[in-house]
């Protein structure tokens, strides 16, 4: 640096200045980049016998979830799901069902020698209602906090998407049992905190955003890249009003029967008690929504700033420039 002329080294630190003050802005707009946090996704034999209380989260039956079957017979587990807040109500809807036994049992007692710890008692109205599912496996929601509760609709089984279910309350509970030989289980679902009997108006001070079916969700379901439809109309992931979503996410769809017999290839990450993971449960060959997309035009026109602050410094001292490159 010696052989630099002293104008030259008088006006270094003015260009340090202007590289520091270049980093200060480039740190606020990355800043101002909205952070896009999908659902998580629980495993229901993971957690059984807990409590899942958010806005919404994403169940699969086990761990490897459309990838084997879940085959552990003699199991008697329940998952509850609580409503983000007391006003709310829980929806949950599958996506993908597979529930059965290649093997019947000969009654309906459940065999717990294997998982004592999972046996649950049965309830008056269990043992007074006929089983739609003749002794094999199959799913049963609850309208309340346990299995003791109210029964919403009939036990679940076979291959075909069930309806959506809703609570009364702000308490779900899902209970999946295998019975017989040879269980084959294996489906995805997802709950939301909804909340009805609002109108859009009425939603929105709230603070909750107003699907066109008349439900209302949190807002932090809204554009939020997972890819599932909490409204169930497609409203909070639609590039139109009142969601404007960037991009043109792929939501999940329910699968057909067709689709739901074959082997599925997909294997997602899993929240289990290590820790959380983020997870994309797709139907396969569906294009999955890139969140970088959103993302994109910001770092060309910090590139383009970057470029533009680069030639600048070059010609306000090109001498500098030119014995660099010599």
């Amino acid at each position: 640096m010696q052989g630099l002329p002293k104008e030259t080294k008088m006006s270094k630190p003015a260009h340090r200045g202007g590289l520091q003050a270049w980093g200060k802005w480039l740190l606020l707009l990355n800043a101002a980049v909205p952070a896009v946090s999908p659902m998580q996704t629980v495993s229901v034999v993971d957690f059984c016998g807990q409590t899942l209380h958010g806005d919404g989260m994403v169940l699969t039956s086990h761990r490897d979830s459309r990838r084997y079957y879940f085959v552990v017979a003699s199991t008697d587990c329940q998952l509850t799901m609580q409503a983000a807040t007391p006003k709310d109500k829980v929806q949950f809807q599958f996506r993908f069902f597979l529930v059965y036994s290649m093997v019947r049992s000969p009654s309906s007692t459940l065999a717990s020698n294997d998982h004592p710890t999972l046996a649950l008692p049965k309830s008056r109205s269990e043992r007074e209602t006929p089983d739609p599912c003749t002794a094999g496996s199959y799913v049963q929601f609850y309208d309340g906090q346990n299995h003791t509760a109210k029964p919403l609709g009939m036990p679940l089984c076979g291959k075909n998407i069930p309806r959506p279910v809703t609570s009364t309350g702000n308490f779900l509970t899902l209970r999946l049992v295998t019975r017989g030989q040879q269980p084959r289980v294996d489906f995805v679902g997802d709950f939301t905190s909804v909340r009805t009997g609002l109108n859009a108006s009425a939603c929105s001070m709230e603070s909750y955003f107003p699907c066109h079916n008349g439900k209302c969700i949190p807002p932090s379901l809204v554009c939020d890249g997972s890819s599932v439809d909490n409204c169930g109309d497609g409203t909070d992931q639609a590039a139109q009003s009142p969601a404007w979503c960037k991009g043109s996410p792929t939501l999940l769809p329910p699968l057909n029967n067709a689709e739901a017999s074959s082997a599925v290839n997909a294997l997602p990450s899993q929240v289990t008690c290590a820790g959380p993971q983020e997870s994309q449960l797709l139907p396969p060959g569906t294009a999955t929504w890139d969140k970088t997309d959103k993302r994109k035009p910001l770092f060309a026109s910090l590139a383009a700033i970057l470029g533009a602050a680069f030639v600048f410094w070059c010609c306000w001292n090109p001498g500098w420039f030119i014995w660099r490159m010599g």
